[in-house]
């Protein structure tokens, strides 16, 4: 910020502070003058031509509590021709001669005491120069501070530039839209005033409204004295209450020793209406009302200081309530009900009798103090609550009506304007776009503002003007984005905004035409029409709107990078906000990061620290990382020190070992006590140490006696001289949300990382975490570079990193760094705890008797409010499946609340029984005696159903929560739980478990479908049944599964037949219509024609990042122009594999390119500009990022029919069922009806070619395509083609015959190998850099039963050193099946030729590499034959790739391959031990799960 900007800033705050004074004080002078004084507003308008000529007078008298005694608007008749209205003037006005206005105001001005005017002097000239009024001459003086004099003039200026006016009176008419009509402008200044000088009143009102929650509890109290004697207690009142009513308690007391009272008390005029009045001596009394304050938050009175007087002297505490008297809510208050009446009726007191009266609340006479306070309640819930829902029911009939009323042809137009910080008049950027109600986008656009680019935010609002997510930002001088403005807002109907008004008056100053758009406030709906989408919110919450972030949070939309003008039209994820509790502490982590940006020097230095251990042992310290740096950036020092005492502890099982692969320096091994001193000396020369999560690094630094104490934890604004500052707490601060480890926080922040858990690494990233935060810096000091992609990685390493990495990343092999985004594995943690829940369910099978009872239990709830319940039901049933009861129960007290917005509302839907209709309370105390029977409770997320039970008075404590194999008496047992150790995955809902365990389901969300259904699940689980107790019939089932074998029942296939529906009439025209298109690109479409076939595709988790593009321009004859595969370099990180297969590598038709985005972009859009048309399977999607990218597809037009354009869309879906007569299929299903060999889909150019052969094969019927593929390479074709193993398609003869001897050789192993011979499989690992270097082994010993005699894993001890990581991941220390031994490949190799002695075949992954192996060591292997087909040999070697190619046709070179495919659960390979298990266990499931015959 340059120096006069500074100083601009600085001025401007010191008015501001200067403003709010004035306007406090102002206020204060005007509250206190007599109710019987005289104001009079006025107002003179003048020519638009001439501001010397006065064309009219508006003035109006009134009292302070708003009474009118006059109003007045008088056009000047010689100046009429000048006056603002033409020839039709406002209706009521009149026309008079200037000196009769002269004279009559006179006499008006002197029988008032104050006037009032806005910038009131510009007014008082013109009276002067009219000889009306002359202030210098007069009684009366300006008031502008707390002093009210008899006769004064208050401009309303000083009124309205405070900031610290209530929101509500921010929209009062005057001042902020001027009417231009002097006698509106005078009246609206009545209403103003009124208003303004309750504003404290107002805020607090409106506080109570929205920041109050409805379960805190109020207390009403009035206390009456004895009329002799103020000081005596005669009787005390007072109500308990909260604000949704659940707690409400009434209390009238008679004090004993007021005689006078107590000859009153029989009064029947003064019978307490809600209970019974006690008589009790004061100190008993004081004690019941002790009791009754201690839960209570807020006192509510209509005398607060004789009130208060009174509890003092019965010796009550309310110390801790606070006096409440503007928008600050305390914890614990005191509330005025004064003060209420002031915020509402805008008056300075009314009786508690007025207030009845005005609220319609009927009463009898008030001289009983409990009747009082229960009056008081009932005012207090009038104003308070009920004030609420008319406004916000109006706000909801407007939703209805724009989703009703609206038609989609009307265009809408959503703004946002943003401006410089400390000066809202610079304009910095402007972000609008046009859209219909269906959600189609016509333009979106974000400007900046080229004159004001220099003004940046920072301070108070972040600058987020580069990074729009929408689209291409354009920088525009203001009047050029003011003109496309004006355009755009002539073309459309209605004017979107969140807070809209600001946005309103600029286009009005601008003098953009916005008088024909009317606000919507209500359910009328108007031609043109303004919206704020704070209204929309209020009326579908029914509660007060809320800023644009908190509207995203709530309604559960991503967004991110706010304050963009263009992307505060639209969202991205980015962050969701805690509870408050939570806000109000990133709040102040939030100032720590500002205190540091503004108030630290930039000299001061900071060290980051990190100190690894071995991880079984904490004490033992194995390195030391540190760096010295300065806020700016600047590096002073980085060190990484090894400790020689413990060089031997190395890491590896739970946390990774790097610590020799520090990346931004060298290394150094000391004695700790070396490393200690210095890091002494450098700790000492600093100001702030800064770490991640570093409480564990300053007790290790007090434990070695550095002295810490002089630093202070920065958790606020204050900054200290010396400071610790936790990188996790400006992570919190910075985004709003918990903290997380380093990792998350390097991912989070975008900075490119490597090789964590090396002490060295982890303090200069903790510093690059810090500056970004800190410096909102795109690059950071030390950064490392972004990863790069080796070209033609093969597709099982790229499937083995994706399924192996570890959490610091791996690393590509040319040495970048590979940060990979995919989902994380499970960690051993989440392991264990799946391995407990699984021990729930063999617990339950084994140790629960069959006599023993369960309930399980569902609770449904008003969507809106989950205290409303409005459903019940239960099912109480036997570990067999004998259902003993079931019930379901609509609760008839909330009958009339219905779901429907966002949960189904099927409570008469009930599908196992008939439902009944009862009241709440019989329907708990059945439930509570149902509940004392049973042992065992059961629910699909049970906590919830257990929480209300509790809240009920049911006691559930004898229920113990099962976690793991142990069995109580009487459980609680979540079948969420059951699910994760079934499956050893998170527990999911209720319809995900149903469709998993493929169990039959329909209308759910209602409660006793739910329990029933509930109830499936866990006999499903613990009895593994096929059918569960009544099971629904298939048709009921709302999700289809897929996955049916082919050969189901006669049953099955007789109710699928009764299912199938005829095609309608519709559906006939539809695919005759797709059928002509055939014809007439056949037919109509000339030879020299080009097309352009397209595919794009994405990462699976954000479809947003596009990682691969291939296109083909072709001829309808075949003969292809071009054909392009492009991998987009920017996004070569983000690897599919979880739902879509990652093939980017497998371009079957020609070679791969990896560029830009940017540039592939320009390459596409100019071969489109080529072509005539464009091709693709589901083309929807395409186009859609086509016109992202202002690619022109306008001149396209989509063909749907025998019409053929010069420019066309065609979409292979839409050819496949005009030529089928069927619905469209997806692109592997197209190849397989068409019978076109194809492999290694989901590479965006191979599908590109696949898509090309299926337009070519429709459009010329064809017995062969372009390109195709032979179908000894087309292995996914021919997997899909396949009944069974047992039929193979006819393939090529040679290729064919290999599998067939593979297949062979598997009956061969089933029924000619007698089952005492025994197996050896074998496993060897290598160093990636040099294969010639042997690292582990692995073998296991066993018989073709399963029996295994040796399982053995050793790692090669000279070669410990040498480490993969870069291709192939080093996962020699995770041994899954027993014990590491490392020993001297010598004795290795000699331990194996004992055991190949012993058995009589050997069995590997690839036969060559290890007989070489074994005759490097000398092992004896002439006598084992390489075992290729159906002949038995005495000893043999056996290849489990040929294995998997007999049993599937199809050739088999990765063990991973193998393992998918045959759905064996594996985990760390490339481990020798592992895989030799894993080997083993293919070799076992083909030979004695899977039957083949010859």
């Amino acid at each position: 910020m340059d120096v006069e900007t500074k100083k601009k800033v600085q001025s401007k705050d010191i008015n501001k502070e200067a403003y709010k004074k004035t306007f406090c004080e102002l206020c204060h002078a005007i509250k206190t003058i007599e109710e019987n004084k005289l104001f009079l507003s006025l107002n003179i308008g003048t020519s638009k031509l001439d501001r010397e000529c006065v064309t009219e007078f508006g003035w109006c008298i009134f009292q302070k509590n708003g009474t009118l005694l006059k109003k007045k608007h008088a056009i000047v008749k010689e100046n009429l021709k000048n006056n603002r209205y033409g020839e039709t003037l406002p209706e009521d006005s009149v026309v008079q001669e200037l000196i009769s206005i002269k004279e009559e105001l006179q006499k008006d001005i002197e029988k008032i005491n104050y006037i009032i005017g806005h910038e009131v002097n510009d007014t008082l000239d013109i009276t002067a120069k009219l000889d009306i009024f002359n202030v210098s001459n007069s009684k009366f003086v300006f008031m502008k501070e707390n002093k009210t004099p008899e006769y004064g003039i208050i401009d309303i200026q000083d009124l309205c530039s405070s900031r610290g006016l209530d929101k509500s009176l921010k929209k009062l008419v005057y001042p902020f839209n001027k009417t231009n009509n002097s006698g509106k402008d005078a009246f609206n200044m009545v209403n103003f005033l009124k208003k303004i000088i309750y504003n404290d009143m107002i805020k607090m009102v409106s506080s109570i409204r929205n920041n109050i929650s409805d379960k805190k509890l109020f207390i009403c109290l009035d206390i009456e004295s004895s009329e002799q004697n103020p000081d005596s207690i005669r009787e005390i009142g007072w109500c308990v209450f909260s604000m949704n009513e659940l707690i409400t308690k009434n209390k009238h007391f008679i004090v004993k020793e007021s005689t006078m009272m107590n000859e009153n008390s029989s009064s029947e005029e003064n019978k307490f209406h809600y209970g019974e009045t006690k008589i009790l001596e004061l100190k008993e009394i004081s004690e019941e009302f002790k009791k009754d304050l201690k839960n209570i938050h807020y006192i509510l009175s209509q005398r607060v200081e004789e009130d208060i007087r009174h509890l003092k002297q019965m010796a009550v505490d309310v110390t801790k309530f606070i006096r409440m008297k503007d928008l600050k809510i305390t914890e614990y208050g005191i509330i005025d009900m004064n003060d209420i009446y002031s915020g509402v009726y805008h008056v300075n007191t009314m009786g508690l009798d007025e207030c009845l009266k005005k609220n319609n609340l009927k009463h009898d006479n008030l001289k009983n103090a409990g009747n009082n306070a229960n009056y008081l309640k009932q005012i207090f819930k009038k104003l308070i609550i009920l004030e609420k829902p008319k406004k916000y029911d109006t706000y909801n009939e407007l939703i209805k009506n724009i989703r009703e009323e609206i038609n989609d042809e009307k265009l809408f137009l959503c703004l946002d304007i943003e401006a410089f910080e400390f000066d809202q008049k610079i304009l910095t950027e402007f972000g609008w776009c046009i859209f219909r109600k269906d959600g189609t986008i016509d333009k979106k656009i974000h400007a900046i503002v080229k004159e004001n680019i220099k003004y940046r935010n920072k301070k108070h609002v972040p600058d987020n003007r580069e990074y729009y997510l929408f689209g291409e930002s354009v920088t525009q001088n203001l009047s050029d984005i003011e003109k496309e403005l004006k355009e755009d807002i002539e073309k459309v109907n209605y004017l979107v905004g969140q807070g809209i008004e600001s946005d309103i008056r600029y286009l009005n100053s601008i003098k953009i035409h916005t008088s024909k758009f009317e606000k919507m406030k209500s359910s009328k709906v108007p031609e043109y029409g303004i919206i704020d989408t704070m209204d929309i919110y209020s009326g579908f919450y029914h509660s007060k709107g809320v800023g644009l972030e908190k509207s995203l949070i709530k309604l559960q939309l991503p967004y991110g990078r706010l304050h963009n003008a263009g992307h505060n039209n639209s969202q991205k994820s980015q962050k969701k906000l805690s509870d408050s509790k939570e806000t109000g502490k990133y709040k102040n982590l939030s100032k720590v990061i500002k205190s540091i940006q503004y108030n630290i020097s930039v000299n001061k230095p900071f060290l980051s620290i990190d100190i690894e251990t071995y991880e079984k042992d904490k004490n033992i310290i194995t390195e030391i990382g540190w760096c010295v740096f300065k806020s700016d950036g600047v590096i002073k020092k980085r060190k990484h020190a090894i400790v020689e005492e413990n060089v031997d502890y190395h890491n590896g099982n739970y946390i990774p070992d790097h610590r020799n692969n520090f990346l931004f320096g060298r290394s150094e091994t000391q004695k700790l006590s070396g490393i200690e001193e210095e890091l002494k000396k450098d700790i000492e020369k600093i100001n702030y140490l800064v770490g991640h999560g570093i409480k564990n690094d300053i007790r290790y630094l007090n434990s070695i006696n550095i002295n810490t104490s002089k630093f202070e934890n920065m958790k606020n604004s204050k900054i200290p001289e010396f400071g610790i500052i936790d990188t996790m707490d400006l992570y919190s601060g910075f985004y709003y949300t918990r903290a997380v480890g380093l990792e998350k926080s390097l991912l989070k922040l975008q900075i490119p990382y490597d090789k964590l858990h090396n002490a060295g690494n982890d303090a200069i990233y903790i510093m690059q975490v810090f500056l970004k935060i800190v410096n909102n810096c795109k690059v950071v000091p030390l950064q490392i570079s972004q990863p790069k992609a080796k070209d033609g990685m093969n597709d099982g390493k790229e499937k083995f990193d994706k399924n192996h990495n570890n959490s610091s990343g791996s690393s590509s092999s040319n040495g970048g760094h590979n940060y990979q985004t995919n989902k994380p594995k499970k960690s051993r943690k989440e392991i264990e705890r799946y391995r407990e829940y699984s021990k729930i369910i063999k617990a339950i099978q084994n140790n629960i008797g069959r006599k023993k009872l369960f309930l399980c239990l569902d609770i449904e709830a008003f969507e809106k409010n989950h205290d409303i319940l409005t459903e019940f039901a239960w099912c109480m049933f036997k570990k067999d499946g004998t259902i003993v009861k079931k019930k379901h129960v609509i609760v008839k007290e909330t009958m009339h609340y219905h779901n429907g917005d966002h949960v189904p509302d099927h409570r008469y839907d009930y599908l196992f029984g008939k439902s009944e209709i009862e009241e709440l309370k019989n329907i708990e105390e059945e439930l509570k005696k149902d509940i004392e029977q049973v042992n065992y409770l059961v629910g699909q997320g049970v906590s919830n159903d257990l929480r209300y039970l509790n809240s009920i008075n049911m006691d559930t404590s004898k229920f113990e929560k099962m976690k793991d194999a142990k069995v109580p008496e009487y459980g609680i047992i979540d079948t969420m739980n059951m699910y994760s150790g079934l499956y050893y995955t998170p527990g999911v809902s209720l319809e995900k478990s149903l469709i998993k365990l493929r169990i039959p389901y329909e209308k759910l969300h209602n409660a006793g479908n739910d329990t029933i259904f509930t109830m499936q699940v866990f006999i499903k689980i613990i009895n593994k049944c096929k059918k569960v107790p009544l099971q629904l019939s298939r048709p009921k089932v709302k999700n289809n599964n897929n996955n049916n074998n082919t050969n189901n029942s006669n049953n099955n296939t007789n109710t699928n037949k009764k299912l199938k529906k005829k095609k309608s009439k519709d559906e006939s025209v539809k695919f005759k219509e797709y059928s002509k298109i055939i014809k007439a690109v056949k037919n109509n479409i000339a030879k020299n024609k080009l097309f352009l076939c397209l595919d794009i595709e994405a990462f699976e988790y954000d479809q947003k990042l596009l990682t691969e593009f291939g296109w083909c321009i072709f001829k309808k004859d075949g003969t292809i122009i071009k054909k392009k595969q492009a991998i987009v370099k920017e996004n070569i990180n983000y690897h599919n594999g979880d739902h879509v297969p990652d093939h980017r590598y497998d371009y079957l038709f020609g070679e791969s390119e990896i560029q830009e985005l940017k540039v592939i972009e320009e390459e596409l859009k100019n071969d489109i500009e080529s072509v005539n048309y464009l091709v693709g399977q589901g083309i929807g999607n395409d186009l859609r990022y086509l016109n992202s990218i202002n690619v022109n597809t306008s001149k396209f037009e989509k063909m749907k029919n025998s019409q053929i354009p010069q420019f066309g869309v065609i979409d292979t879906m839409d050819l496949y069922s005009g030529l089928y007569y069927t619905n469209g299929v997806s692109l592997e299903k197209s190849l397989i009806k068409l019978q076109i060999p194809y492999d290694k889909l989901h590479n965006a150019g191979n599908d590109t070619i696949f898509t090309m052969q299926v337009f070519l094969k429709i459009i010329n019927g064809s017995e062969t395509v372009p390109l195709q593929l032979s179908e000894l390479n087309s292995t996914e074709y021919k997997e899909e083609s396949m009944t069974s193993p047992k039929s193979p398609q006819p393939k090529p003869k040679k290729e064919s015959n290999i599998y067939q001897e593979y297949s062979k050789l598997i009956n061969t192993i089933k029924y000619n190998i007698s089952k005492d011979k025994v197996f050896l499989s074998l496993a060897i690992e290598v160093y990636e850099s040099d294969p010639q270097i042997i690292t582990e082994l692995g073998w296991v010993v066993f018989k073709k039963d399963g029996t295994i005699i040796k399982n053995k894993h050793a790692i090669v001890k000279e070669n410990k050193k040498y480490k993969n990581g870069k291709i192939i991941p080093d996962n020699k220390y995770y041994y899954s099946f027993g014990k590491s031994d490392t020993q001297k490949l010598i004795m290795i190799g000699e331990e194996l030729k004992k055991d190949i002695k012993k058995v009589n075949y050997l069995v590997g992954q690839g036969t060559d590499k290890d007989l070489q192996f074994l005759k490097s060591i000398k092992s004896n292997v002439s006598n084992f034959v390489v075992m290729k087909n159906s002949r038995v040999h005495k000893y043999g070697f056996i290849d489990i790739m040929d294995l998997c190619s007999g049993l599937y046709l199809t050739e088999f070179v990765n063990l991973e391959e193998s393992l998918k495919k045959l759905e064996i659960p594996y985990d760390k390979l490339h481990n020798a031990g592992n895989d030799a298990n894993y080997i083993m266990k293919i070799f076992l499931k083909i030979i004695n799960e899977i039957n083949l015959t010859n």
